[in-house]
């Protein structure tokens, strides 16, 4: 890819962000949907692919439904933080007390359409109840490192979007498209 200068990186972040809080706002626009309800308490939960998990959901439980999914459980799942892999995607769980605190799933693949993980971030937040949701954005200017971040915190339920350069002796691009439910301990 030939160089860019800073001005045209600098406008394709702020066409990213104005596009991010365009598709935010659309979605503010959809009827709520009502998340899953058990007893009187919301069930707030995330689909890793074909397996959901939720918080305050067992660790035994969910690592028994990976597996019998056929994904691979990497390291022995006494960590507080697990990953699981199906194919190439990856999905991280974090625990304590051996309920899930925190899940997450990251929307973006390299060499796929950085907007199609946007929306389909945005979309599994809405499809699950998302409301009373706040909007923050950050930009890094460092030496080693620049971004654009926005974090969509709706409580429990979260979108995280950045895209930014690593500068150290090899120049490395990045997107990331992660939707999670908890807070990462």
């Amino acid at each position: 890819m030939p160089s860019m200068s800073r001005r045209t990186i600098r406008k394709l972040l702020t066409s990213a962000s104005v596009m991010v809080f365009g598709a935010a706002c659309a979605l503010c626009s959809f009827p709520v949907v009502e998340a899953q309800v058990v007893g009187n308490h919301p069930k707030v939960s995330i689909d890793l692919g074909s397996v959901a998990v939720w918080l305050g959901m067992s660790q035994n439980d969910a690592l028994a439904q990976f597996q019998s999914a056929g994904y691979k459980v990497l390291g022995d799942g006494t960590m507080a933080r697990t990953n699981v892999q199906d194919g190439n995607h990856v999905y991280s769980i974090w625990s304590k007390g051996g309920k899930i605190i925190c899940a997450e799933r990251e929307w973006y693949s390299s060499g796929r359409d950085e907007m199609d993980a946007v929306l389909g971030a945005l979309a599994a937040m809405a499809s699950h109840g998302a409301r009373s949701c706040s909007i923050m954005h950050d930009t890094v200017n460092e030496p080693e490192q620049t971004a654009e971040r926005i974090l969509i915190d709706c409580g429990q339920r979260s979108v995280y979007l950045a895209k930014g350069k690593i500068s150290s002796t090899n120049e490395v691009n990045y997107v990331d498209a992660f939707e999670r439910i908890g807070q990462i301990p």
